[in-house]
């Protein structure tokens, strides 16, 4: 978002992450950082509101913060995501993920139950569109770092040391395969934070590992504490470090992994989860090569220590990589590491020249929808408001039209007041479904009408009419209005014309429609009537059978 200043104000409100630190770097970031972060201050003090939100962390803390709120996370390292993720998401207006794994696993989870109160069946699943925006390669300089290793060959893994990350079996594995080798293991690690009792802890636990095994020539090293960006490439492009190792369960993106791959480092790690996204090139025949040395692995239910409520749940799995196999993979590096190196340089050049930061922070500020853009979808649904964003009777009858799409088709969602000119002239060829459109201009509805040749247009009010409602703004403003003459009036009327079909919810309502526009054509209207799904009429049913009182609670009115 910093690389388009130009449409954004961004304001920043730091959170904690676990028990991790701060990284106090001096560079001219963080002090971008801390001075958005005192704007931030001074913007809530003066109790003004924001337009968007951009919520980077863990789904369960998603919450309501402004008129769009957008969910960023690397998702879920397991086969599926826990019931409140499902939940914050369908608060979301949009939701981006790190890698096509999380996109996935959100897709595909669901929980099934039933409503105490209606008896009815229920699904608990994802109804907010996900996007797919990888990390770019960041390009830096490497600082030379003196790591004093004995040995020319050494492995290089790096992540903090949990459950997740399989850290016991990567050690006990390269020191049972190496253990008369002349080969290091450099682990960047440390258990959760950088502080010098952290050191300790996770010198003690590699020391008790290590002692197990009694005399060995391979060597394992701790480093431990901050890296700059830049010490992190050259610790990827050290001389005697040869290969970056992982046996990880499982990752929403692996971005060590991915920071290896476009440094040239060759990798040994499977290919279960998000680093499938950038360890394979394409090639002419549409199939995809692997560049790294590929892990066998199983799949399995999650280790009850790794259980964690509202993010990994007990009945979810996910990969444990074969230790035959990855001991095997060491080896194969280590004899014949020329053959994997060239593999490396291939695909860090194709990371280099296809994954930049110029096309992924595009792909970004186009997913939240503040760039015009061609949408790959093949009907464009455009309303002020959605059933995610608003429960109401126009929201949900829309919603049940949006779910009819041909099968092999796919739709997505606009809301009206993101529709400009650029973005009608680049999908005018698309099939656009209007519903309601207050928010759109009288300016635009003639652009639409005038620019887009298949479009059709469901009015579940009367838009000629700036209360919505001709009766109501007779009755406020003491007189009827010659609807026909005015500016919106003549707009509506060539919207109506021009469409390819225009729809009504009753004949009442069209009958005033035509008795406030004479110019319609009349060929271009038809009925439609509210149109509902049948989980709705489900749940009317179940409602409808409960025991009743005769009381009222009037929740709210739009008169």
């Amino acid at each position: 978002m910093e690389s388009r200043e130009d449409i954004f104000d961004i304001y920043i409100v730091p959170i904690a992450w676990g028990k991790t630190g701060w990284i106090n770097y001096d560079n001219e970031e963080r002090e971008w950082i801390d001075e958005r972060i005192r704007a931030t201050q001074l913007h809530n003090q003066q109790k003004q509101g924001y337009d968007v939100s951009v919520q980077v962390t863990i789904p369960n803390e998603w919450e309501n913060l402004a008129p769009v709120n957008i969910g960023y996370t690397a998702g879920i390292e397991t086969t599926k995501v826990a019931p409140v993720w499902l939940q914050k998401a369908n608060q979301m207006n949009k939701i981006i993920v790190v890698s096509n794994h999380s996109k996935d696993v959100y897709l595909s989870s669901q929980y099934h139950g039933e409503n105490k109160q209606t008896g009815q069946q229920v699904v608990l699943s994802c109804n907010t569109k996900i996007d797919v925006v990888n990390y770019p390669v960041i390009p830096i300089k490497s600082k030379k770092l003196d790591l004093n290793l004995d040995y020319n060959f050494n492995y290089l893994a790096i992540s903090q040391w949990g459950p997740r990350k399989n850290f016991d079996n990567l050690i006990n594995w390269f020191i049972e395969e190496n253990f008369d080798q002349e080969v290091g293991l450099v682990l960047k690690t440390s258990v959760k934070s950088n502080c010098i009792m952290d050191r300790r802890a996770t010198e003690n636990r590699l020391k008790s590992i290590i002692s197990r095994h009694g005399d060995i020539k391979c060597k394992v090293y701790l480093l431990h504490g901050d890296l700059t960006a830049e010490e992190m490439s050259g610790l990827y492009n050290h001389k005697q470090i040869k290969c970056l190792v992982s046996t990880t369960h499982g990752e929403g993106y692996g971005l060590p992994l991915f920071e290896a791959a476009y440094n040239g480092l060759p990798i040994i790690t499977h290919n279960w989860s998000g680093q499938a996204d950038f360890l394979y090139v394409p090639t002419k025949s549409g199939k995809k090569k692997p560049l790294f040395a590929t892990v066998e692995y199983d799949l399995g239910q999650v280790q009850k220590q790794a259980v964690w409520e509202g993010v990994i749940e007990a009945d979810s799995e996910w990969a444990y990589p074969k230790e035959a196999s990855f001991k095997k993979r060491l080896r194969e590096v280590r004899n014949e590491h020329g053959r994997f190196k060239r593999n490396a340089s291939k695909l860090k050049k194709y990371l280099t020249e296809n994954v930049t930061e110029e096309k992924l922070y595009g792909e970004f500020i186009r997913s939240m929808g503040f760039v015009e853009a061609e949408a790959s979808e093949d009907y464009i649904f455009v309303s002020d408001l959605f059933s995610n964003q608003l429960g109401g009777g126009a929201e949900l009858s829309l919603e049940s039209l949006v779910k009819t799409v041909p099968s092999g088709k796919t739709s997505t969602k606009i809301n009206s007041a993101k529709i400009t000119e650029k973005l009608v002239q680049l999908n005018k060829n698309k099939k656009w479904i209007f519903g309601n459109i207050a928010q759109l201009s009288t300016e635009m509805v003639n652009y639409i009408s005038n620019n887009v040749s298949d479009y059709y247009f469901i009015e579940y009010d009367y838009k000629f009419c700036g209360y919505r409602n001709p009766i109501l703004h007779q009755f406020l403003e003491g007189s009827s209005a010659n609807y026909e003459d005015t500016e919106r009036g003549i707009a509506i009327t060539n919207f109506i014309n021009n469409s390819k079909k225009s729809f009504f919810m009753s004949s009442g309502q069209k009958d005033v429609y035509e008795k406030s526009l004479r110019k319609i054509d009349k060929s271009k209207t038809e009925i439609l009537s509210s149109t509902f799904g049948e989980e709705f009429f489900s749940l009317i049913k179940a409602l409808s059978q409960n025991e009743k009182e005769d009381k009222w609670l009037v929740l709210s009115t739009s008169v």
